[in-house]
């Protein structure tokens, strides 16, 4: 849901130096896609599994909530398959449910109650699919004439360790605090992590860099600061990526798959490096068939109090 939430599949094109002719690309060329994005998680912390589908809408299109949900897909045939059974997933949309379960969806999504924006959701609603570490999961999507697939593998889970709060750098005084952890990263094993943050109960968010890999730290026992994950535009302050005294935080730890991760790596770089002068990053996929990630991870949810 999180590209939904910041509207992350927008093309980027680059713009050419020095050129005094406005340039735009050619829309004869777009190719139209189905735009994937579904998880499947183990732990105490895990969501049941869902897929969202999409299609891929030219540059220049303009972007409205009707366009929006035009391209929402609503009629596939979406099923998991964990190597021994196969699993169907039921659509949801936003305005099928419970006036107060769509409100509770969207203060999650960050939606306005006065939104046009209908979202849809494909969901084990049986609640039949047991995800587990080490186990591997195959997508099967039907749509139109097309069959998209992908696999991922849900990794097993490297806890966060000693918790501490530390003082807030610069003159920000005893009002806000850094938090400091702890991990034991595998030795001889590619890991990869990835981490949101909750305050007072709101919704989960990603910084900018939420991912890492063990590249730098294989095999060892190091201490990292977890910064607070804020909402996209906020201005690079004092304040920012700091707690506040007194806030309960929740940290959503993850362990994923190599191609989960380097779905969430490549594109939180290519949005962080935007601009005129940016080079252009394409952000990997896992779809046969389409674009997006099906992404397997571990999680588990750790509940502070800032002090």
């Amino acid at each position: 849901m999180e590209l939904m939430k910041y509207c992350i599949y927008s093309f980027l094109i680059l713009l050419l130096l020095g050129c005094a002719t406005p340039v735009e690309p050619d829309q004869e060329i777009f190719i139209e896609e189905i735009v994937v994005e579904g998880y499947i998680e183990a732990g105490p912390g895990a969501n049941p599994p869902f897929v969202l589908l999409s299609r891929s809408t030219a540059f220049l299109d303009s972007i409205s909530a009707e366009n929006i949900n035009e391209a929402i897909i609503r009629d596939a045939r979406v099923r998991i398959d964990d190597g021994t059974d196969s699993y169907e997933l039921t659509p949801i949309c936003l305005s099928t449910l419970d006036s107060a379960i769509a409100t509770l969806i969207r203060d999650q999504l960050r939606l306005p109650a006065t939104s046009a924006l209908d979202p849809c959701v494909y969901l084990d609603v049986s609640n039949s699919i047991i995800a587990e570490s080490g186990s591997s999961y195959r997508l099967l999507i039907e749509v139109d004439d097309l069959v998209l697939t992908a696999e991922t593998k849900i990794p097993d889970f490297i806890p966060l360790e000693d918790f501490e709060w530390s003082d807030a750098p610069g003159t920000l005084g005893a009002g806000f605090r850094q938090l400091k952890t702890r991990i034991s990263d595998p030795v001889d094993t590619l890991n990869y992590y990835r981490y949101l943050t909750s305050i007072n109960d709101g919704p989960f968010l990603a910084g900018l860099a939420s991912v890492t890999d063990d590249a730098l730290f294989d095999g060892q026992s190091f201490d990292v600061t977890l910064q607070k994950s804020e909402p996209p535009g906020e201005p690079f302050d004092d304040e920012y990526g700091l707690y506040e005294v007194g806030d309960t935080v929740g940290i959503r730890w993850m362990t994923l798959d190599e191609q989960h991760f380097d779905f969430w790596n490549t594109l939180e770089f290519s949005r962080a490096n935007q601009g005129p002068f940016a080079g252009y990053t394409r952000v990997r996929s896992n779809i046969s068939g389409g674009i997006g990630i099906w992404g397997g991870a571990h999680v588990d949810i750790y509940n502070l109090i800032v002090e």
